[in-house]
């Protein structure tokens, strides 16, 4: 069985902002050295565009959290489009 000091130690944190924009330039350097490695790099992007796009959601949903809706109204768009994700998700996972 492992130390609670080991799994701590083994456990993943989430990127900071400032830790993604490291990992864009040197991809983007990466990217600038080797020509041949295109489809690589454009995998690299692309998953870098997506994380982006999740925190951004994340960061909406947090927002959110402990409001309740807006009642009679038109919704908030980004609270509607971090809705549309989540189901998205959800339902890619099932």
């Amino acid at each position: 069985m492992k130390k609670y000091a080991q799994v701590v130690k083994q456990q993943r944190t989430p990127l900071t902002a400032e830790e993604l924009k490291d990992m864009e330039a040197a991809l983007i350097d990466g990217i600038n050295a080797t020509a041949r490695h295109r489809a690589t790099a454009k995998v690299g992007m692309d998953l870098l565009a997506e994380v982006k796009h999740l925190r951004r959601m994340m960061a909406i949903a947090y927002g959110w959290i402990g409001r309740k809706a807006p009642a009679n109204t038109t919704m908030n768009r980004d609270y509607m489009a971090a809705l549309k994700e989540a189901a998205r998700i959800k339902k890619e996972d099932e």
